[in-house]
């Protein structure tokens, strides 16, 4: 049986996975893999690959993090995952960073070791920008480096925000930790609405990540008029948050503001 196979009867709950309280991994159950294997006819290798599967989830765990807002003083532990990403460290835009952190608190998301916040398992950036600076981001006539915290917004006022998501690093040992910070970022904004929502996110990738990522989410590609035509920014995407959106994660998030509105009207 391929993987790709197992996961598929996983997802689809033939297999089912059963995690004990107060863990974060669980264990595939024996009955449900031993029915399929029947059912299948799979072969006795295919049987070891399932038991290794079943072995290397039991030893794997996850550490146990804090989801927090990057503060000025945490731009080093964000290095120090740059490194074990990109095996480089961006010490020259270090006090980028740290300046925009400063003009505002909650543009990117991070998860922490729950013990030691100086390690940083992943992180991404979503910065609120005026439209016009994120599209000159978009199309190369503004290095992303050369946005300066005056041009950063606030979420002092009420209305709509448009972000560029300039950044998703997360810790090659441990992917699933990309959805625990959306989730996280998504509560931020349930908790603003409808006084505060968001308008449009725009991304453009940059690494392997950056081009997973903007794919889960099903962002958009996006396109400009040019020379008297429509043309592809290259890497670049848009998520129109009045659209609905074709993934799962961004039309839950779609649906918990609309029910936060129905609750407003109700009152």
């Amino acid at each position: 049986m391929a993987s790709s196979s197992f996961k598929a009867l996983v997802d689809s709950g033939a297999i089912r996975k059963v995690t004990a309280p107060g863990r974060k991994q669980g264990v595939y159950r024996k009955e449900d893999v031993d029915r399929i294997a029947e059912e299948k006819q799979i072969t006795p290798s295919s049987r070891k690959i399932i038991a290794r599967k079943r072995r290397s989830l039991k030893k794997r765990t996850i550490p146990d993090v804090i989801l927090d807002w990057v503060r000025p003083e945490d731009v080093p532990s964000g290095l120090a995952l740059d490194q074990i990403v990109y095996h480089e460290m961006f010490l020259a835009n270090a006090e980028v960073y740290m300046a925009w952190r400063r003009k505002n608190s909650k543009i990117s998301m991070g998860a922490f070791d729950a013990k030691d916040r100086r390690v940083r398992y992943g992180y991404i950036g979503l910065i609120p920008l005026p439209e016009s600076v994120i599209l000159d981001v978009l199309m190369g006539k503004k290095d992303e480096k050369e946005i300066t915290p005056d041009e950063i917004l606030t979420y002092d006022e009420p209305g709509e925000y448009t972000l560029l998501a300039n950044s998703a690093v997360i810790h090659p040992d441990y992917p699933e930790l990309a959805n625990s910070i959306i989730h996280a970022i998504m509560k931020f904004w349930i908790d603003q609405y409808p006084e505060k929502r968001i308008k449009r996110i725009y991304a453009q990738t940059v690494s392997e990540q950056g081009r997973t990522l903007a794919k889960k989410l099903y962002l958009g590609p996006l396109y400009i008029m040019r020379n008297g035509g429509l043309t592809r920014v290259e890497d670049a995407y848009v998520l129109d948050m009045q659209e609905e959106a074709a993934s799962k994660i961004i039309r839950q998030f779609q649906e918990r503001l609309r029910a936060k509105e129905q609750q407003s009207k109700k009152r």
